[in-house]
């Protein structure tokens, strides 16, 4: 780990920046009926207890965001315009006001996790990664849709990007190892506070863990912290939440891609593709174009399978459950887990094949078709985001 005064200078100024345009989107987007359902039923009509019981009134009853939300309007002092607690619900009025104080812990969190994705690769790869990483960050959709709402949302995606870097770290380095799987532990038990759905990637890194070596007698007791009690405490809070009649109204490519565009796919192929040549050249020996540098992106390639494997196991499960009548559909949002996991994984995939490529010529196309990828997923990204909100800037 690198420990350069220039890069956390540069990292406060992203961090900076991140927070000044998340409150300025946030000002300027309208607050939208689940936004508003969430603070008048699950966080201002509720005690703490209550919410921490779970008696909160919605398809994910588990109380860790509801909780953040209470305390900060209590510390604001904020209370909710009469118009929304009328009988006639005129849920199309906002006050600057409620957009910006029921939005300081979805905007924090969304910086954080920008922040904090900027800052490792930078630490732990290089500056270009970084950068990359976080042209990556600011053309996923999912972030600068919903990563400013008061919903759940960003503080999943923040303790998801907090929960593959240190899976990360695990397998790539055995220092501090002890202490990475304590707070591993901590963190997955946030998880299972938050969003009842992210047991499935709880599974995924326990799995991993165990593929990795994790199997001895002493190492097998840590899954008690680092699986079970996150399980147990996810399944409570799954039967004591209200259960809706969900049902699939998007294929699984409109879900999976919802949240890792289709240039992120090309781009993992695209490593795919690398990582077969590296296998034949080993095999044949003849030929040197892919040096073994390509075998450091393999955990980042086992974590992205993984993802796209554990949400198409939620897929699988809503559609068991699905009847014939679909009341409330299931969101692309549901799975917004596979955003950050995509942005982490393909900059790690990225860095460890344009390393292991050998010819300088190759190195310079795989990179222009990189960028290639990228930098017009990120013109589109803007641009609809300031159609969206003109004043933004």
């Amino acid at each position: 780990m690198k420990n350069n005064l220039y890069i956390r200078i540069l990292g406060a100024i992203v961090f900076i920046a991140l927070l000044f345009f998340g409150f300025r989107t946030a000002s300027q987007k309208p607050l939208w009926n689940d936004e508003i359902y969430s603070q008048i039923a699950s966080v201002e009509t509720l005690s703490y207890s209550e919410i921490l019981l779970g008696r909160v009134n919605e398809g994910n009853a588990c109380p860790l965001f509801y909780l953040t939300q209470k305390a900060v309007g209590d510390i604001m002092g904020y209370k909710t315009p009469l118009e929304w607690r009328v009988k006639a619900k005129v849920w199309d009025f906002d006050r600057y006001e409620d957009r910006i104080v029921l939005r300081i812990v979805p905007v924090l969190f969304t910086a954080l996790t920008i922040w904090l994705i900027f800052s490792y690769f930078a630490n732990f790869y290089s500056l270009a990664t970084a950068f990359f990483s976080l042209l990556l960050s600011l053309s996923t959709a999912m972030f600068l849709q919903y990563g400013v709402e008061a919903r759940p949302y960003a503080l999943w995606i923040f303790l998801t990007t907090v929960q593959v870097f240190i899976f990360l770290r695990l397998i790539e380095s055995s220092h501090n190892r002890n202490n990475l799987l304590r707070w591993l532990s901590v963190i997955h038990i946030l998880l299972s506070f938050t969003v009842i759905l992210s047991l499935a990637q709880v599974a995924l890194i326990c799995s991993l863990l165990w593929v990795y070596g994790e199997r001895s007698e002493r190492e097998w007791r840590r899954y008690v912290f680092l699986f079970i009690m996150p399980a147990l405490i996810a399944i409570t809070f799954w039967l004591v939440s209200p259960k809706y009649p969900f049902g699939l109204v998007f294929t699984v490519d409109q879900y999976l891609r919802a949240n890792i565009s289709r240039d992120r796919f090309y781009l993992f192929w695209l490593f795919v593709l690398a990582l077969s040549v590296y296998g034949i050249q080993q095999k044949a020996k003849r030929f040197n174009v892919i040096s073994n540098e390509i075998l450091k992106g393999l955990p980042a390639f086992a974590i992205f399978c993984g993802a796209v494997a554990a949400a198409c196991s939620l897929l699988v499960i809503f559609k068991i459950k699905q009847g014939p009548e679909v009341q409330f559909p299931v969101s692309e949002k549901y799975f917004i887990f596979l955003a950050p996991v995509g942005v982490i994984t393909l900059t790690s995939l990225v860095d460890a094949m344009v390393r292991a490529i050998r010819p300088y010529l190759l190195k310079i196309c795989v990179i222009g078709f990189v960028l290639g990828m990228v930098v017009p997923r990120a013109f589109k990204v803007i641009k609809s985001l300031l159609k969206q909100y003109p004043n933004l800037f």
